[in-house]
């Protein structure tokens, strides 16, 4: 049995002269948004609040579920 390889052609990113907008990374010259919030090559403190963000919003996500888990409870009658 014989197996025949090939060469898979790699993509290669040409920088482009053209001015671009690079505020947001969905907007950028890429082919898209490459779906995160931390890109590389960010400054600490950019990647400090990103992280602040995220850990504010898991807390207030928990805060709010055990809330109304506690208010479920309550209304049910259950201990």
């Amino acid at each position: 049995m014989s197996y025949d390889t090939h060469t898979v052609p790699l993509k290669t990113r040409k920088k482009s002269e053209e001015s671009c907008d690079t505020g947001n990374s969905c907007s950028s010259c890429g082919s898209g948004c490459s779906g995160g919030l931390v890109e590389a090559g960010s400054e600490k403190d950019v990647v400090y609040r990103n992280v602040l963000i995220f850990t504010i919003v898991a807390l207030v996500f928990v805060t709010v579920t055990y809330s109304i888990m506690q208010l479920l409870r309550t209304i049910a009658g259950v201990n």
